[in-house]
């Protein structure tokens, strides 16, 4: 997957280093968040602020 900004390349360069990502569908939702769903449904928002990777 191809980032459309710097702050999805930061998210998913924190993907690529904290979770198996044959096992998760990646989804770029808008500039700053990306949405990670596993193989069970459950999903997860990381976004990129103030220099961090955070998620809900």
């Amino acid at each position: 997957m191809r980032a459309n900004t710097i702050e999805q390349y930061k998210v998913l360069e924190f993907i690529k280093k904290n979770f198996e990502t044959d096992n998760i569908l990646i989804e770029l939702i808008d500039k700053s968040t990306v949405k990670v769903t596993d193989n069970k449904g459950d999903s997860l928002h990381l976004v990129y602020i103030n220099g961090e990777v955070c998620w809900d």
